[in-house]
């Protein structure tokens, strides 16, 4: 399916780019807005964190803020057909309040076919996508996805970046999405900023790219990998289409 991008606030691009900002001792200036929320939560706690963390000069943000509501209804989560996407999903079917139930899955090419991009890995990506459409497809699911050149930008190790990409590409469809669930790969009590995976510090990240539209959840944190197999093997969706 199809839907309307956010263009009027650069939340998106902020996200996607600020590893590559950090890494490069790059000031970040933008000339237009991003949410007053997200400029708040970057500069006055991720970015002077990341910055510490990974012995970097705090670079600055320069840009124009501003609050826009959208008041989109869309309920989101990633689809990779594997054991934390599936987790996800499963958890989120038949919540008591239907407002956090999973109404829109998507796909994203932003480094998991290929780190830095390309035709192999738009090629995987295309490939990929015909498998989960046609999960989709069989269970109901409306299915988006989203083609990006931000690899070939980046060019950095998709294990440092992946939230980052990820969910830079959620906030451009912030019109749409009021809730979006990032399925963590570590549970909790292994939390810590390290530069090697952005799974170490999800939790920080999903609370500092949360917006005025967007609230995004870290799910999975609250169990081990080992739990989610155990539970998603009472659906048989999982049965024939389980990646591992």
């Amino acid at each position: 399916m199809s839907c309307r991008l956010c263009d009027e606030l650069y939340d998106s691009f902020v996200i996607s780019l600020l590893p590559y900002a950090i890494k490069h001792n790059e000031d970040i200036i933008i000339d237009g807005y991003i949410s007053s929320k997200i400029y708040y939560q970057l500069t006055t706690y991720l970015i002077p964190l990341l910055c510490k963390a990974f012995n970097k000069k705090l670079i600055k943000l320069e840009t124009n803020v501003k609050e826009i509501y959208y008041n989109g209804t869309g309920v989101g989560a990633s689809i990779s057909c594997g054991v934390d996407s599936f987790y996800t999903l499963l958890k989120h079917q038949n919540q008591k309040d239907e407002k956090y139930n999973i109404t829109h899955l998507t796909f994203f090419n932003a480094g998991s076919n290929g780190e830095y991009g390309g035709e192999k890995a738009r090629a995987l990506f295309n490939k990929r996508v015909e498998y989960v459409g046609k999960f989709c497809e069989e269970n109901n699911y409306n299915l988006i996805t989203i083609d990006t050149n931000i690899n070939e930008f980046l060019m950095m190790n998709h294990e440092k970046t992946h939230t980052f990409r990820t969910l830079g590409c959620v906030l451009a469809l912030q019109k749409l999405f009021s809730k979006y669930y990032f399925a963590s790969g570590l549970p909790f009590d292994g939390s810590h900023i390290d530069e090697s995976d952005t799974a170490f510090y999800d939790i920080l990240n999903v609370q500092c790219f949360s917006n005025e539209n967007i609230s995004f959840y870290c799910s999975g944190i609250e169990t081990t990998r080992l739990e989610k197999i155990k539970y998603i093997s009472n659906f048989k969706e999982t049965y024939n289409w389980l990646t591992v």
